[in-house]
């Protein structure tokens, strides 16, 4: 887990002082929850088990596939209290699902990895703290996932090092960053970066990517849906941010094909209006 600090000082030494200044003002807050929780620490990310819900929100499923499966559930007010205040609701808890390639129902008519490309193969489920939630055993044919509790702590993530997004990050530096000489493509900086951002399950901050960013993939599906007021894709994915990213985790029987990673992910302003129907989903490795 990486702190701001830990990333400017890390930048500072190995890039010019205005680049650094400016590369450091892109870190994003994030929460990643890394480790279950010592003696008294509050659960603030909970993998696997049963999912609790109030007794009238619908197990949700995917229309051809099948019902999803429960992946994780956030505690928001856990996640606000290690100074992740902004990136969820104060108070609540988020259950995340997803289609799940183990599911062999007889209401399964397409296929799991053409599911992976439409928008509802994952869904978040907000239940506000004061509403009653109770245990919800999984639908027939579906194996819950082993449990395992983490605790949560607040780091920074860096943006990503793709061309077309380093342009609109140093739009007055794009032609002094097209010499592969610049510090930055330089490979101490490069695989530094690397090491420092380890991949864990995340809340917040930006994705950290196997493929292209998540982000710009969110960013193409909102402008295909007609859920988006830009036409640019990079303005488009300047608005979008990790609402949960949760890589596998074979102990828990999280095996989802060659160490894939699974991503939410959320706009801003349907974070601040509470707008987790439209929460958009993918996986990578």
């Amino acid at each position: 887990m990486t702190s701001a600090d830990e990333y400017a000082r890390f930048a500072r030494a190995r890039l010019p002082e205005a680049f650094a200044e400016k590369w450091i003002s892109l870190l994003r807050p994030a929460v990643q929850f890394p480790l279950a929780g010592a003696q008294g620490e509050p659960t603030a990310l909970r993998l696997g088990g049963d999912p609790m819900l109030p007794d009238d929100v619908e197990w949700p499923s995917f229309e051809g596939y099948g019902p999803l499966s429960f992946i994780a559930e956030l505690d928001c007010a856990a996640v606000a209290a290690v100074g992740g205040v902004g990136l969820l609701p104060e108070s609540g808890h988020l259950s995340s699902f997803c289609v799940d390639e183990r599911y062999e129902g007889p209401d399964k008519t397409v296929d799991y990895e053409w599911c992976l490309t439409e928008w509802t193969s994952g869904q978040v489920i907000y239940v506000p703290e004061a509403r009653t939630r109770r245990p919800r055993l999984a639908p027939r044919w579906l194996e819950p996932y082993e449990t395992d509790l983490r605790s949560a702590r607040a780091v920074s993530t860096p943006p990503s090092t793709r061309w077309d997004l380093i342009e609109r990050y140093f739009p007055t530096e794009v032609r002094t960053l097209a010499d592969p000489a610049h510090p930055f493509w330089a490979e101490e900086f490069v695989s530094g970066i690397e090491a420092l951002r380890e991949t864990y399950a995340q809340c917040g901050g930006y994705a950290r990517p196997c493929q292209g960013p998540p982000e710009v993939r969110a960013a193409s599906a909102a402008i295909d849906a007609g859920r988006s007021p830009h036409i640019n894709v990079l303005d488009e994915a300047a608005h979008w941010q990790v609402l949960l990213q949760i890589p596998e985790a074979d102990d828990l029987g999280m095996i989802w094909g060659d160490s894939p990673v699974a991503y939410w992910m959320i706009r801003d302003d349907d974070l601040t209006t509470r707008r987790f129907d439209r929460t958009w989903f993918t996986m990578q490795n």
